[in-house]
């Protein structure tokens, strides 16, 4: 997400594109802190000005009950992550927003896209869940 929304300001910037895409980004429920964060901590970036205290004590409470994360989408499993701050600015760059999906979606939407005769990974098969999940929401 950091980085897709760093790419979209530049070529904002640059001229290269005139409108910004909307970023969507996608958690698994067995790691879904940025969309806790986001959607139930209530997190923004505020112009560089976001509450680190939301994030220092949603940490603590995942270390404090012994949290891992658990998902089939194992590239995704990511509880604290490192470009956070980044990501944050790029959904209020982009006024994106973040969903999170169960696994049994996730490996639904994979047995979908093989059927169709492609072949993903299951974080790739979150993101054709994450859509889903954007537009039922």
């Amino acid at each position: 997400i950091s980085i897709y929304g760093k790419a979209f300001q530049e070529l904002k910037e640059l001229g290269i594109i005139d409108k910004v895409p909307r970023l969507l980004g996608v958690n698994v429920e067995g790691a879904k802190t940025f969309s806790v964060l986001v959607n139930e901590k209530g997190l923004k970036w505020n112009n560089g000005d976001f509450d680190a205290n939301i994030i220092k004590d949603y940490y603590h409470e995942l270390d404090s009950k012994g949290v891992k994360p658990k998902t089939v989408a194992s590239a995704i499993a990511i509880l604290k992550p490192e470009n956070l701050t980044k990501a944050l600015r790029a959904l209020e760059y982009t006024n994106g927003r973040v969903v999170s999906v169960s696994d049994d979606r996730v490996l639904w939407w994979q047995h979908v896209v093989a059927t169709n005769g492609f072949s993903c990974e299951p974080a790739s098969a979150a993101t054709v869940a994450g859509i889903e999940e954007a537009l039922r929401v």
